[in-house]
């Protein structure tokens, strides 16, 4: 396991009720790559004995910018305890980190969220900021907290942020 991914569990299970985990996850790939929650409802919808699992993919820490880029995903497990993700171009060095309280929330209030996916996050010299997309493209903001509610954008954020020199962060890593 990578260390960015055993400290992004560390700061995340403060906030949630569920254990995360890092899984394997076989790669199936052959569905839309911007649409990972609908890709995996409807393998739930065509295959029999499959469930959603909402979580994160983890990449290594970049050393020369000193980032970690953490992507809010979801992929299906199958009746016999396989996880799978049929979303194509996912990268490959990314570890996958089980985050049931993600589906919990998103199934629990669904008149006060307007997406399924979660924002993602950068990490940068230890501190988290949200990743998400507006009309404008995407936008970097500081979040106070990992708590859920936070991550599905139930509370007030602080203004946009940029740096001087923005880590590499790739519209085509967020997911839809």
């Amino acid at each position: 396991m990578y260390k960015s991914t055993q400290s992004f569990i560390a700061d995340r299970q403060i906030y949630a009720r569920n254990s995360l985990k890092v899984v394997h996850v076989d790669q199936r790939p052959h569905k839309d790559p911007t649409a990972c929650c609908q890709n995996a409802i409807e393998e739930c919808d065509q295959s029999e004995g499959v469930r959603l699992i909402s979580g994160w993919t983890v990449k290594p820490i970049d050393p020369y910018e000193n980032t970690v880029a953490i992507v809010q995903h979801w992929w299906n497990q199958s009746y016999d305890s396989v996880y799978y993700d049929t979303t194509r171009d996912m990268d490959r060095s990314c570890e996958y980190v089980t985050d049931l309280d993600l589906l919990d929330f998103a199934a629990s209030n669904p008149s006060m969220i307007n997406n399924n996916i979660a924002i993602s996050l950068l990490k940068i010299a230890g501190n988290y900021y949200g990743v998400d997309e507006d009309e404008s493209g995407v936008i970097r903001f500081k979040i106070p907290s990992l708590d859920t509610p936070v991550l599905y954008r139930q509370t007030q954020f602080l203004e946009p942020i940029t740096f001087k020199k923005m880590p590499t962060y790739s519209p085509m890593a967020l997911c839809r």
